[in-house]
């Protein structure tokens, strides 16, 4: 299925597929994402998957490295688990009786998801290589939060996404928190507001069980009797 792949990129997801800046990392960290594929800009997620109005913007950490299953495909992909779709969306109760009904429903809700390390990350342990996240975030994550109107609500979803916000111009005070310790918590960072949030997982519900209540509201997830 590819009905929502987009042949004519927008300046940003142009730029972004043609990135190579890891190369210049040590080759045990650049082998890691070589050879570069990059879901966002193949999918041109800043003209396709974009919201009139962004409410909330999530982080994640980087696309699949060991599948060619993606966030925004809603076709099958052997290999392809769906832990963060399938958690966020759990999370949000989004309705729909197939994915592609739920991304829609996402977007309509003023949702987007931007992933930290754009290229597909065979990582090597539990997170990407620090010096691909500094790479990538410094370079791209902020220019993507620009793209997308700067939205004012964000919610980083794992370490690695806080790690590379941290990173970006203006956002150095996240730097004071961990995923472990703040989980639920909204810092002010200037204009911005960042939920605190680990990778939503089943194997992480017991850090976030407490805390669904702060993240519904912050999300603004409709209760159950507003639901049509």
């Amino acid at each position: 299925m590819t009905s929502n792949v987009i042949t004519q990129p927008s300046p940003l997801a142009a730029r972004i597929r043609g990135c190579t800046a890891c190369d210049s990392l040590a080759s045990s960290a650049a082998a890691t994402v070589r050879p570069f594929k990059k879901p966002c800009a193949q999918f041109n997620i800043y003209t396709r998957w974009l919201p009139d109005s962004v409410r909330v913007a999530f982080i994640a950490e980087s696309p699949p490295g060991k599948s060619e299953g993606y966030f925004y495909d809603p076709a099958p992909t052997p290999g392809y688990a769906q832990l963060l779709r399938r958690g966020l969306f759990g999370l949000l109760e989004l309705l729909g009786h197939d994915t592609a009904t739920r991304l829609t429903a996402f977007k309509d809700r003023g949702y987007i998801l931007l992933d930290t390390v754009k290229c597909r990350c065979r990582k090597r342990g539990s997170h990407p290589a620090t010096t691909i996240t500094a790479t990538c975030a410094t370079t791209w994550l902020g220019k993507e939060l620009e793209e997308i109107g700067a939205p004012r609500r964000l919610c980083i979803l794992g370490r690695t996404a806080l790690e590379g916000l941290s990173q970006v111009t203006g956002f150095g005070l996240l730097g004071r928190y961990t995923v472990s310790e703040n989980t639920g918590e909204t810092a002010s960072i200037g204009t911005h507001e960042v939920l605190i949030w680990p990778f939503p997982s089943p194997r992480n519900a017991y850090i976030f069980r407490s805390h669904i209540s702060r993240f519904k509201q912050f999300c603004n997830v409709p209760s159950a009797a507003g639901e049509s």
